[in-house]
């Protein structure tokens, strides 16, 4: 049993050292200063999880200059709009992983992820 409970904290400690070298883009649709507090929670748990987390509106991903290349994924906040988020994957192809907190937001026509 105590082997088993140094493995476990050698492995979690090698996780939380990877994850503090990696960089997370959340996109939530408000400004840092009126974000939902479902937002700053999920940041907040990221970054204490020891992640480094940038926060973009989801205005700013919706241009074809955005640069995805300084992030290793991206959080969708439960408020992005699905129009404003297409860009990523209609001119990107889906740059980074993506974990999207509000799944049945994205649009058939937007996203095409299924046919009508």
């Amino acid at each position: 049993m105590r082997k088993i409970f140094i493995l476990l904290i050698t492995v979690f400690g090698m996780v939380a050292t990877v994850s503090a070298q990696q960089e997370i883009l959340y996109i939530g649709n408000q400004d840092t200063t009126t974000m939902l507090r479902s937002d700053s929670a999920v940041i907040a748990a990221l970054t204490g999880m020891g992640y480094n987390v940038w926060y973009a509106e989801d205005d700013s991903v919706n241009v074809t200059s955005f640069d995805f290349s300084p992030y290793d994924a991206a959080v969708i906040g439960e408020a992005g709009s699905s129009s404003k988020l297409a860009n990523m994957v209609v001119n990107y192809g889906y740059p980074l992983p993506i974990v999207n907190l509000k799944g049945f937001m994205m649009r058939y026509d937007k996203w095409n992820w299924v046919q009508n």
